[in-house]
C-alpha cells in the first residue's frame, strides 16, 4: 500500500538566469537544495545543492535534468500540468511525497510559470547524465 504525505521539504529554492523562451525552453535553470536524500524516478539522490534544467529533446514529453556539484545527476521525464484557475507559480518550490517511508521527488513549480512539472514515478527510471 502506498502511503501519500505530500509536503514542500525544499530549504531552498532560486531560480538563477529565468529565461522565457516558449513552450519548449520554459527556465534556462533553477538551483535548489534538498535538505535529505530523495528518490526521483527510482534513482537516489544524496541530500545537496542541485541546479535543475530544463533539456530541449524535441519531443512532447518535458525532460528535466537534475545535477550536482559532485556529480549526482540524473535525467527524468515530466509531465506538464496547469496550475488552478490558470494562475502563474508565486515561487519556485519542490513537492516531495513519503511514499512507504520513502521521500520522493514528485513535482517541480517554478516561479512565474502557469504550470507544474509533475515527475513520472514510480515506473520510469532516472537515467544517467552522461558529461
Amino acid at each position: 500500500m502506498r502511503k501519500y504525505v505530500t509536503g514542500v521539504v525544499s530549504a531552498f529554492v532560486a531560480l538563477a538566469g529565468f529565461t522565457v523562451f516558449g513552450a519548449t525552453e520554459p527556465f534556462q535553470l533553477l538551483k535548489v537544495h534538498i535538505p535529505e536524500a530523495v528518490h526521483v524516478a527510482q534513482s537516489e539522490l544524496p541530500a545537496g545543492d542541485y541546479t535543475v534544467r530544463f533539456v530541449d529533446v524535441g519531443g512532447d514529453v518535458p525532460v528535466l535534468a537534475i545535477s550536482s556539484e559532485h556529480g549526482a545527476a540524473i535525467l527524468v521525464t515530466a509531465m506538464r500540468n496547469d496550475l488552478p484557475n490558470n494562475t502563474a507559480a508565486e515561487r519556485s518550490e519542490l513537492t516531495f511525497d513519503k511514499i512507504d517511508g520513502t521521500l520522493t521527488l514528485s513535482r517541480i513549480k517554478v516561479e512565474g510559470l502557469k504550470y507544474s512539472y509533475e515527475i513520472h514515478v514510480p515506473h520510469q527510471h532516472g537515467a544517467p547524465i552522461t558529461h
